[in-house]
C-alpha cells in the first residue's frame, strides 16, 4: 500500500483535439489515459485532475490511478474517443471518484482563489505534478460545486423521458401559484425528473437551477399582452439605427431562437450516434442548404465559364434562380429540375470539357455559360456542406446554416431521450390574440406534427423566407389566470393542442409552509375557505382567492396589509365595486351599512320606484383599524371575543 506521505497529485490536460472528454466521461469510458512526460513517476493511489482544456476549460472529474505507467489494453469503446494514434502510448489506469462531465468546475471559478495564480503553466495535453493543497481546493470546490445541484455521481447512458406533456397550461385563479410550478416543472423537464421530486428542493437552490438553464439557453420565459404580436414572437422586421440613419432589418422572436437551439441539440445527437462512414446526402437536402448558403452574406456572386461575374438577381417560388450578367439588367432563369439533371448526371465539375455540348446534350437549349457558373457554385458548396456534415460527425456541433437546412425526418425514441430538453414558459398565456401571435405555427406544437416525428411538418416564415419547424424536445408551459378569462372561451385551436392542469387554492399548503395555520389565534385554513366559498356561489369558482396570500404571515398587521393591497382590491374588481356583495363575503365588520339620515339631498322624486321607503349607504370600514376578532368572524359568525 503506497504511504499517503509518497502520493503524488496530477493535472491531466486533455485537448479536444486529442480526445472526446465529455463523451468518453458521459458513458463512464474513461479508464486508461495515454501518459507523455513523468511516466516513471506515476504509481498506483495517485490523485488526478482530469482537466479539459481550450473552450469551457476546467475541471470533469476527478480520479486516483489504479496503476503505474504501462500499456494497459483499452475497451474497445474506449478506444473511439480517441481522434489520433495517441492511443498507442504508454498508458495509466484510473477509476473516476468524482464525474463532472454535465457540470464541470470551469477554469474561471478558480480565479477568485490565489493559490491557482500559477496553477496551469506548461502545454496543453501535458500531464503534470500539482501540489497537495490544489488538488484538495478543486477537490473541494468540486465537491460542492456538484453538491449544489444535486447531481448523481454515476450516469445512466439512455433516460427514458419522464411523462411530462409537450404543452401544457395551468390555470387556476389568482394566487395558486401558477407560475411558480411552472419554474419548478421547467426544472423537472430539464432534468428529466419528476415534479413531486423537484418540489422538495429548496427554493433557492431550485431558482439557482433555473437561473442558469435561463443562462445557457434552454429555458425562455415571455409574458403574453394584448399587444403581443406574431412579429415580437416568431420573426419579424424591427428598426435599427445605423450610421445615423434607420434600417429595417429581420428579428427572431423568443419562440424560433428557442426552437432553433432545441433542434440545434438534436441534430447533434443525431450526427453523434451515427456510424463514422460516408456521407451521402440527396440533391433536395443539398439544395435546400444551397439555398441558404445563396441568401446569406458568404455568397457574393456565380462566375461563368469564361470568368464572367453573375449576380443573383431573385430566388423564384420553386427554389429558380432569376440571375443577370455584370453590368446587365436582362435576366436569365437557371431552374432547379435543370440543375438537378446535370447534378445527377455529371459528379465532377471537371468532366465538363465543352460547356456548350455537355450541358445542352442534357438540358436543352439555355444559356449554358451562366448555368455552368451556378452549378459550379453548387459543386463548390457541395465539397464544403460534406466536409461541415463530417466535422459534425467528429465534434458534435452544428453551424447555423446546417441547422436550419437539416431535415431530421423520423428520429428513434433512443435519441429523443438523449438530447437536451427546451422549455418555453408564456406567463399570462391567455392575455395575447393567440390566433395573431402563432398564426399558422400553431399547427407546427400538436405533438405529431414536431419534427423528429413522423408527421412532422414544416412550414416556409414570411419575413425571413426560412424554414421552420417546433422539434420534438421544446416543451410549452403557460399559465393562465381564470378570473380574466374562463377556459370555454380561450381559443380553440389552442385549447385542442393543450393539456391543462388547474392550479386550485390549497389551503393545505399554508399549514405546511407557515408551520401552523393560526395567526394571533385567527385561523387562516377556515378563513380562506369561507371566503371562496362564499365567492363560488355570488360569481363562479374560477374568481377564488389564492392560498399564496396567506404564506410566510408573521403577524396580524401582515394579515391587514393582505387584505388591504390584496384580497380587497382582488374583491372589488371581482363585484365591480358593488359593497353589498363584498358585505356577503366578508360580513358587517368589513361592510358597513348605513341609514341616509338627509333623504332631502336627492330631487323630488317617487321613491317607491326604487321599491323601498329609504335609501341605504355601504362603506368599507378602514382595515388596519380592525380587530383580530373581524377577522374571525369572517369564518365564525358567532364569535364575540
Amino acid at each position: 500500500m503506497q504511504n499517503p506521505k509518497n502520493k503524488n497529485y496530477w493535472l491531466f490536460q486533455i485537448k479536444s483535439t486529442d480526445f472526446q472528454l465529455v463523451k468518453a466521461l458521459r458513458v463512464n469510458e474513461l479508464k486508461v489515459y495515454p501518459i507523455k512526460s513523468q511516466r516513471v513517476k506515476i504509481q498506483k493511489g495517485d490523485r488526478i485532475i482530469i482537466w479539459k482544456t481550450g473552450k469551457n476549460s476546467g475541471c470533469y472529474a476527478l480520479a486516483t490511478a489504479t496503476s503505474e505507467t504501462g500499456s494497459w489494453p483499452y475497451s474497445k469503446n474506449g478506444l473511439t474517443f480517441f481522434k489520433n494514434n495517441t492511443a498507442t502510448q504508454p498508458n495509466v489506469k484510473f477509476k473516476i471518484d468524482l464525474n463532472l462531465w454535465d457540470k464541470p468546475l470551469r477554469e474561471e471559478a478558480l480565479t477568485n482563489y490565489k493559490a491557482f495564480d500559477r496553477f496551469r503553466g506548461t502545454l496543453p495535453g501535458i500531464n503534470y505534478k500539482i501540489a497537495q493543497n490544489h488538488f484538495f481546493l478543486v477537490e473541494e470546490l468540486a465537491k460542492n460545486h456538484l453538491s449544489e445541484y444535486k447531481l448523481s455521481k454515476s450516469f445512466v447512458p439512455y433516460h427514458k423521458s419522464k411523462d411530462h406533456p409537450l404543452n401544457l397550461i395551468l390555470f387556476g385563479p389568482p394566487g395558486t401559484g401558477k407560475t411558480y410550478t411552472a419554474i419548478s416543472l421547467a426544472v423537472a423537464i430539464i432534468e428529466n425528473k419528476s415534479l413531486n421530486k423537484i418540489s422538495k428542493i429548496d427554493r433557492s437552490k431550485l431558482r439557482l437551477r433555473f437561473n442558469e438553464y435561463m443562462n445557457e439557453g434552454q429555458i425562455g420565459f415571455v409574458t403574453f399582452h394584448h399587444a403581443y404580436t406574431y412579429e415580437d414572437f416568431v420573426e419579424g422586421v424591427k428598426p435599427h439605427s445605423e450610421n445615423q440613419s434607420v434600417a429595417f432589418k429581420i428579428e427572431e422572436g423568443i419562440f424560433k431562437q428557442l426552437a432553433f437551439e432545441a433542434k440545434r441539440n438534436m441534430l447533434e445527437t443525431l450526427m453523434s450516434n451515427i456510424p463514422k462512414k460516408e456521407i451521402k446526402i440527396s440533391f433536395n437536402q443539398l439544395y435546400k442548404a444551397f439555398l441558404q448558403y445563396i441568401k446569406s452574406d458568404q455568397f457574393n456572386s456565380f462566375v461563368t465559364f469564361n470568368k464572367q461575374r453573375v449576380y443573383l438577381h431573385r430566388i423564384g417560388r420553386n427554389g429558380d434562380f432569376i440571375v443577370r450578367k455584370e453590368k446587365s439588367y436582362n435576366t436569365n432563369t437557371v431552374s432547379k429540375s435543370k440543375l438537378r439533371v446535370v447534378y445527377e448526371s455529371i459528379p465532377q465539375i471537371d468532366q465538363i470539357r465543352h460547356v456548350d455540348a455537355d450541358i445542352k446534350a442534357l438540358v436543352g437549349s439555355i444559356n449554358t455559360n451562366i448555368f455552368y457558373g451556378v452549378f459550379k457554385e453548387l459543386k463548390f458548396f457541395e465539397k464544403e456542406y460534406i466536409k461541415a456534415l463530417a466535422n459534425l460527425q467528429q465534434q458534435g456541433e452544428a453551424s447555423d446554416n446546417t441547422v436550419e437546412s437539416f431535415e431530421l425526418g423520423a428520429l428513434a425514441n433512443q435519441i429523443k431521450d438523449q438530447t437536451k430538453k427546451y422549455v418555453l414558459i408564456i406567463d399570462e398565456i391567455n392575455r395575447g390574440d393567440i390566433s395573431k401571435i402563432f398564426g399558422e405555427l400553431i399547427t407546427l406544437v400538436e405533438e405529431d406534427k414536431r419534427e423528429g416525428n413522423a408527421e412532422g411538418l414544416l412550414v416556409q416564415l414570411p419575413y425571413s423566407k426560412s424554414h421552420f419547424c417546433v422539434p420534438s424536445n421544446l416543451y410549452i408551459i403557460g399559465t393562465m389566470n381564470t378570473a380574466g378569462q374562463s377556459l370555454e372561451m380561450l381559443d380553440l385551436a389552442l385549447r385542442r393542442r393543450f393539456d391543462f392542469l388547474e392550479m386550485e387554492p390549497d389551503p393545505g399548503i399554508i399549514k405546511k409552509v407557515n408551520k401552523t395555520p393560526f395567526i394571533d389565534e385567527i385561523d387562516l385554513v377556515k378563513l380562506l375557505n369561507a371566503i371562496n366559498e362564499r365567492i363560488e356561489i355570488l360569481i363562479g369558482r374560477d374568481f377564488r382567492i389564492g392560498h399564496t396570500h396567506f404564506l410566510n404571515l408573521q403577524s396580524l398587521g401582515d394579515l391587514k396589509e393582505v387584505f388591504l393591497y390584496k384580497i380587497i382590491p382582488l374583491l372589488q374588481e371581482y363585484f365591480e365595486g358593488d359593497l353589498i356583495r363584498m358585505g356577503l363575503v366578508l360580513g358587517e365588520d368589513f361592510v358597513k351599512k348605513e341609514k341616509l339620515e338627509n333623504e332631502n339631498v336627492f330631487a323630488n322624486f317617487d321613491l317607491n320606484v326604487f321599491e323601498t321607503e329609504t335609501l341605504d349607504t355601504f362603506k368599507l370600514n378602514p382595515i388596519k383599524n380592525l380587530p383580530k376578532k373581524a377577522f374571525i368572524r369572517i369564518y365564525d359568525k358567532d364569535y364575540s371575543g
